[in-house]
């Protein structure tokens, strides 16, 4: 198991950005983590980075909905992308039958457990495909 996971936030607002960080630096303390606030910066930075896992807001400056999660589910089939939302009319299984079982999707507000849930669940069912994290 892959103690030093690389995360990848995309998430326009900087308290949010923050927040994430604070909770990922608890949950895995020796993890490196890199930040964009929009789609195009977090798409370079994720073909750069090469990202264990994603955190991404849906709607962006530059990208909103589905459209985001898409533009990087193209280029990086098997990377687990954590879809963090604050709107509740978006469910689990229309991110997942969207765009792939190694998706999910936690709903804000939510506590550092919920996400250090979403992560191990994340990391066993990339594991299913025989990946590194």
């Amino acid at each position: 198991m892959n103690t030093n996971l690389k995360f990848l936030i995309v998430e326009d607002d900087a308290e949010i950005r923050a927040m994430h960080q604070e909770f990922l630096d608890k949950l895995y303390p020796t993890a490196e983590t890199k930040e964009a606030g929009t789609c195009s910066a977090g798409l370079k930075l994720c073909d750069e980075f090469q990202p264990d896992i994603l955190l991404l807001d849906l709607i962006l400056p530059d990208s909103r909905g589905m459209e985001t999660l898409m533009a990087f589910r193209v280029g990086h089939l098997e990377l687990p992308i954590i879809v963090v939302t604050g709107d509740g009319r978006i469910h689990a299984d229309d991110v997942i039958a969207q765009a792939g079982k190694n998706t999910d999707l936690v709903t804000k507000p939510f506590t550092v457990n919920g996400l250090g849930d979403r992560i191990k669940m994340a990391r066993l069912a990339f594991r299913e495909f025989g990946e590194k994290v």
